[in-house]
């Protein structure tokens, strides 16, 4: 063992604290594209998010072939719902490991629910248009850092409010992540990495703690970025890249998306359908990843 693994450690200026075992560090990267306001069964706009703002309709069962959870009498049926439900419920489950959160970059505005096309802002949101997504869109926000007791702060952005009092949240006060604008998953990606160097310079545990990636999307890179290459850099610096594709159906996505985890040490993508197969996916990676 590296004697870093036996003490503490407290940098206020990354905002990190270890504790005193080696828990791995999780970082979720999400999609907040526009398109993850569709459904999860076909490519077609809820009328929503799912949120209690933008619930959108309740799928109808012919639109899903039965399936799924359509005519349940909730609106919880686009596919940023259900992975917000699957978050919801692995981060609640699982606390022997440190999460941290984030989105594709987004711009904050005045509030809308969305729209049909997939660009336009949502919530208090707006994300990047077309490739190259200048303006900094191809990007990363991180949302919530690695540090003790961050679990609050992760199931608040993803808990389908915004958490505002008032029935709509002014300019800077929707604390939720929405979908809007393209899909950066290469700028993401380097941005993932860069935070994580940050991380790991003052992580006196970081030769023995495992730091790991986990890329949700529903869609294949549009903004020029090379996912690719900057998930075989973080493989490299050591936090391999998972790959989940949620409610991806198409051999081009796909094939991208076993190629992202392949240069990311994973082997091959996970494809779910649904927040019961995404939290299943979602811990089976947590328990991968941690130290016994």
């Amino acid at each position: 063992g590296d004697p870093g693994c036996d003490s503490d450690f407290d940098n206020s200026e990354v905002n990190v604290t270890t504790s005193a075992d080696s828990r791995a560090r999780l970082m979720v990267v999400l999609d907040s594209s526009g398109s993850m306001n569709w459904n999860s069964c076909d490519s077609t706009f809820t009328g929503g998010d799912g949120s209690n703002e933008c619930p959108g309709s309740d799928v109808l069962c012919a639109t899903c072939n039965g399936g799924g959870t359509c005519e349940n009498g909730s609106a919880d049926d686009s596919r940023m719902a259900k992975v917000k439900l699957a978050l919801t419920d692995v981060v609640s489950a699982f606390g022997e490991v440190d999460y941290s959160l984030m989105r594709f970059h987004q711009r904050e505005t005045d509030f809308a629910c969305p729209g049909f096309n997939a660009s336009n802002k949502s919530g208090g949101w707006q994300g990047g248009g077309a490739a190259p997504c200048s303006g900094g869109f191809n990007a990363g926000d991180l949302l919530v850092s690695f540090s003790d007791g961050n679990e609050q702060s992760i199931l608040g952005w993803v808990d389908g409010d915004s958490n505002y009092a008032s029935p709509l949240p002014p300019i800077r006060t929707d604390w939720e992540v929405r979908g809007s604008g393209t899909t950066p998953l290469g700028g993401a990606l380097v941005s993932a990495g860069d935070y994580l160097d940050d991380v790991r310079a003052v992580d006196p545990k970081a030769t023995c703690r495992p730091y790991r990636v986990i890329l949700i999307t529903d869609g294949a890179e549009t903004c020029a970025g090379n996912p690719q290459s900057a998930a075989a850099a973080l493989a490299a610096d050591g936090a391999l890249v998972y790959v989940i594709g949620f409610a991806t159906n198409d051999i081009p996505t796909n094939t991208l998306l076993n190629n992202i985890a392949a240069n990311g040490g994973t082997g091959s993508a996970i494809l779910v359908d649904d927040e019961v197969e995404l939290s299943r996916a979602l811990a089976t990676i947590i328990q991968e990843s941690t130290l016994t």
